[in-house]
């Protein structure tokens, strides 16, 4: 092919990624890593798809463009922010390792005390979280707390560091400072902070609720008496841990809604399995002996659990009324996990 069909043939494909782009059509490149020839075009069409998908909320959809960005243009000026975008948009789409890299990446290069680095270290105290990496969220959430409150640092961000160190804190097995960060976090929330910080505190909340829950029944064995009571006390603490699930739906945040829900599905499944494996009996017994006594026990102890359960089930429908309706789904899945 001659040299002068070939370059029309280049403008054409431009042109044409340009009108793809415009209209919002998602442009689909080879690999994120490619080696092959770079352009000026390209970098622009890179950037300006993931930074479209990125400010949207499509973060799936943002991470190959901002990868094949960065992998390839590191010369051009939104290269140390590409990094950041990426790292929220690999946070939101189950890339949390490679998040870790992104962000810490983004922190180094812009200075670890401004600012923009102290919003950064949320989603990185955040990735931490999802990745059990306890210790370092506390770590990282302390980094933005540590600095003086009469700085620059926003109520916002202050807050959702002190919601991240509480949740650091009850992965830690410290219930009790987890409740102090987020007594300190309720004090300095703005009243017009967004509706995602209010639902992280609220699922936070609700999480030293469901953790004081998993307290009961004790480890010992127990005597029928005592086996009602606690089973009980702890039916009686997921129906108010219910009354925190519907002030999280209540905020409207997706986000706190999805994870409030899991939790409390997860919660009610513990307890039904504890409902249908009963605790040793006291004192020696044979094996045919405690056999007896957890058929014995099982014949209270399971309508005294379904009776806890239909409570819960019963406060929920009393709040469909109370919520927006984009929440509904998520009550509307607690309930039918609920009523199986």
């Amino acid at each position: 092919m001659s040299q002068w069909r070939l370059k029309p043939m280049l403008n054409f494909r431009s042109v044409t990624f340009w009108i793809l782009f415009s209209m919002g059509a998602p442009l689909s490149f080879a690999s994120d890593t490619s080696t092959g020839p770079t352009s000026k075009t390209e970098a622009t069409l890179l950037w300006g798809q993931g930074k479209q998908a990125f400010e949207q909320g499509r973060y799936g959809e943002a991470v190959a463009p901002l990868k094949r960005l960065i992998h390839r243009y590191p010369a051009i000026p939104n290269y140390i922010r590409a990094h950041y975008m990426l790292g929220v948009s690999q946070l939101h789409s189950a890339h949390t390792q490679d998040a870790v890299k992104s962000l810490r990446y983004y922190i180094s290069s812009i200075g670890s005390k401004s600012l923009d680095a102290m919003e950064a270290r949320l989603p990185l105290g955040w990735s931490y979280l999802e990745l059990k990496k306890s210790h370092e969220a506390q770590l990282t959430s302390q980094e933005i707390l540590d600095v003086r409150p009469d700085s620059k640092i926003p109520a916002e961000i202050r807050t959702e560091a002190l919601v991240i160190k509480a949740e650091a804190l009850l992965q830690l097995k410290h219930a009790d400072r987890a409740r102090q960060s987020l007594d300190s976090a309720l004090k300095v929330i703005p009243n017009h902070a967004p509706s995602h910080l209010h639902g992280v505190l609220k699922k936070a909340l609700l999480n030293i609720k469901l953790n004081e829950c998993t307290l009961l029944p004790s480890a010992k064995a127990l005597d029928e008496a005592q086996a009602l009571n606690q089973f009980g006390r702890r039916g009686l603490c997921l129906n108010e841990a219910a009354i925190l699930y519907h002030d999280a739906l209540k905020i409207g945040d997706p986000g706190s809604a999805v994870l409030a829900t899991q939790a409390m599905k997860t919660a009610f499944d513990q307890f039904n399995f504890l409902c249908n494996h009963p605790p040793q009996g006291p004192g020696k017994r044979t094996a045919r002996e405690q056999s007896q006594y957890a058929r014995e026990l099982l014949n209270v102890l399971l309508p005294a659990c379904s009776q806890s359960q239909a409570q819960a089930l019963e406060l929920l429908k009393g709040w469909e009324d109370q919520i927006p309706t984009p929440m509904k789904v998520h009550l509307a899945e607690l309930q039918s996990a609920l009523s199986t």
